[in-house]
């Protein structure tokens, strides 16, 4: 277990919200992240950018910019972006502690054949998957990177060629997509809650994660058996810390999608209710305490959007943004087309109440964002 007080380090493509939860559990986080957004920085002890590249951070830049933090002793936590890049992770294990999945691990979750193969030993349902083009042409069929993360990798096939060596095709079904956020030691999992998840419309990232509230419409028996799904993987994988299970519900049946093996976006829904922080109980899962940590029935309905440019677009230097904003750029930064430019944050105690307010501040937002578009 970690000491309190000591610096850790936080290593994701957005660290705001971990670097918030470290901060309420008492570390100073050092964060090295692709935005450098103001609320990370105000989180953060120290804050270093590193540029973005196929979806991940710069596997070449990243050591470097990390070599500039302060790391006697300290851990390491780390977010979206880093599942895709095992290797990254053992060069970066050479250095820090790290606080999640093995490398290893990351990379047999990550590894379609390997996954795909595993719930069909388990029984677990999942959507038909193959690795090379579908021979039946009927319906529609979506292309996904066998190592890409928050969705934007995802795309509908359009019968064109295929780098097949780094893709896989998986049917196209409707129904909404949800995820479990649990934890786990290694061997015992706790289911923590359920997520209805949205996508994004924005340029042609029509798949990319665009938010979540921390409540689905589940049955009892449905919960019951996403519970077991999630206990199976974790004793076969060997499953540590914060973890999401991604699945989608059509014909009332959930089909497994993914595993998501690091802490997600959603932990944030249920940062209030814990009395120390989710990275807490990322770090102490880790280390063995697996806490009964469920909040299914006492949190209030959360939901968070993000909110991507719909058109090339520049923020002014003395924005003021909205209190129900976060992810905040820095004045004077250019979006593109599909880029997230911030989120959007509500609660309350009603599902459809909650949902429409995202939708109201989303609109606030843009009204009062009013961006200025880029010279052509």
């Amino acid at each position: 277990m970690l000491e309190y007080r000591k610096s850790l380090i936080i290593v994701a493509r957005s660290g705001r919200a971990l670097a918030q939860s470290a901060r309420r559990g008492g570390w100073l986080p050092l964060v090295a992240d692709a935005f450098a957004d103001v609320d990370t920085k105000a989180a953060a002890h120290r804050t270093v950018q590193v540029a973005m590249e196929k979806g991940g951070l710069n596997e070449r830049q990243l050591p470097g910019a990390l070599s500039g933090l302060p790391d006697d002793d300290a851990g390491l936590v780390y977010g979206a972006g880093l599942e895709a890049q095992p290797r990254l992770l053992e060069r970066l294990g050479e250095r820090y502690r790290i606080i999640g999945n093995a490398p290893e691990i990351v990379r047999s979750v990550k590894d379609p054949r390997t996954f795909f193969q595993t719930l069909n030993a388990l029984k677990i349902p999942f959507p038909e998957t193959r690795f090379e083009s579908p021979k039946n042409r009927n319906g529609l069929w979506l292309t996904k990177h066998a190592l890409g993360a928050g969705g934007g990798h995802v795309q509908l096939w359009n019968r064109g060629s295929v780098a097949e060596h780094q893709h896989y095709f998986q049917r196209y079904l409707p129904g909404p997509a949800v995820s479990a956020l649990f934890v786990a030691d290694g061997r015992r999992a706790q289911i923590i809650g359920y997520n209805t998840q949205w996508q994004c419309a924005a340029g042609a990232q029509s798949f990319a994660y665009a938010g979540a509230v921390n409540r689905a419409c589940l049955t009892s028996a449905q919960r019951g058996i996403i519970a077991g799904h999630v206990k199976a993987l974790t004793r076969v994988f060997g499953l540590r810390g914060l973890n999401g299970l991604d699945f989608i519900l059509c014909h009332r049946t959930a089909l497994v999608l993914e595993i998501n093996p690091r802490p997600t976006a959603t932990c944030e829904l249920y940062e209030p209710d814990t009395r120390d922080g989710m990275v807490a109980v990322h770090v102490r899962a880790c280390s063995g305490e697996l806490e009964q940590c469920s909040t299914a029935r006492r949190t209030k309905v959360r939901a968070h959007a993000i909110m991507y440019a719909q058109s090339p677009c520049h923020t002014s230097m003395n924005m003021q943004w909205p209190r129900w904003c976060r992810d905040l750029p820095r004045g004077g930064s250019d979006f593109a087309v599909g880029e997230p430019v911030c989120s959007v944050h509500a609660e309350g105690k009603d599902v459809t109440a909650v949902q429409q307010l995202i939708r109201t501040l989303r609109q606030s937002v843009v009204i009062s964002f009013n961006p200025r578009p880029l010279a052509a």
